[in-house]
């Protein structure tokens, strides 16, 4: 991922086409489901179509249940970003987040469509796992704060015990007060997106989630990144990342 803050709405103009699909009857989209599309267009731009329906799938592997699909189009990602994962997990990030909390268990998961150069890739993202990921931005919070005042105290005590066994801490101190020097200190962060995988903690293998996206400093941006174990309640950061 290249770090460069999408500005996209700027460059294509913000326009919206909307259009409905139903499996299943019904007359209009909630209030929190257009803001939850409005949030879409005002961070990337270009054009979102929506529709709802419902897949009963013989396909054991696939997603089942109700889901809201999410089309977007207009853009231009791929000279942003290396893969669209990132991206579409935004989008889906802002639309759920968006929802009231009775909306939230209305669909199964979310498709997320991102039409470029007459491609489509396509993603589905179970609502549980936002769930998850919306529980952990907290962390992600926290993190931020703690690397706005160098504090390293209350970053330990977001840890999982083997981030600072292995000194980690130590180094991403170290680390953080040259940034400071060379690019000035954090105005801001820009969130752009998650991804799950399996990592092995030294005792067992564990789900992590990577929470991804831009350090906004004076001088320059940086890529950063968390990662949270998702099987542990609390003290649960499992590393950190940021590059140029």
């Amino acid at each position: 991922m290249k770090t460069r803050l999408l500005n996209l709405k700027v460059l294509i103009g913000r326009t919206m086409s909307w259009t409905l699909f139903f499996w299943m009857m019904t007359s209009c989209i909630s209030q929190t489901e257009s803001k939850g599309i409005d949030e879409i267009i005002k961070y990337f731009g270009g054009k979102v179509v929506y529709s709802i329906g419902t897949r009963n799938s013989s396909d054991k592997n696939e997603l089942q249940g109700s889901f809201f699909e999410l089309k977007l189009s207009g853009i231009d990602l791929k000279s942003h970003f290396k893969t669209l994962d990132l991206p579409a997990s935004n989008c889906a990030y802002l639309f759920y987040h968006s929802l009231g909390e009775k909306e939230k268990e209305k669909y199964v998961y979310l498709k997320v469509i991102i039409e470029e150069d007459k491609e489509l890739t396509k993603y589905e993202f179970p609502v549980k796992k936002l769930k998850v990921v919306e529980n952990e931005m907290r962390v992600l919070n926290e993190s931020i704060k703690c690397l706005k005042s160098l504090n390293m105290k209350k970053l330990a005590s977001l840890c999982y015990p083997l981030l600072l066994k292995n000194g980690e801490l130590i180094k991403f101190k170290q680390q953080m007060i040259q940034v400071d020097s060379t690019y000035g200190t954090i105005k801001r962060f820009s969130f752009q997106g998650f991804k799950f995988s399996n990592e092995d903690d030294g005792e067992k293998i564990i789900e992590v989630l990577r929470l991804s996206g831009a350090l906004i400093l004076e001088k320059e941006n940086l890529d950063f990144s968390i990662t949270v174990n998702t099987e542990s309640k609390k003290n649960n950061l499992f590393g950190i990342r940021f590059q140029k």
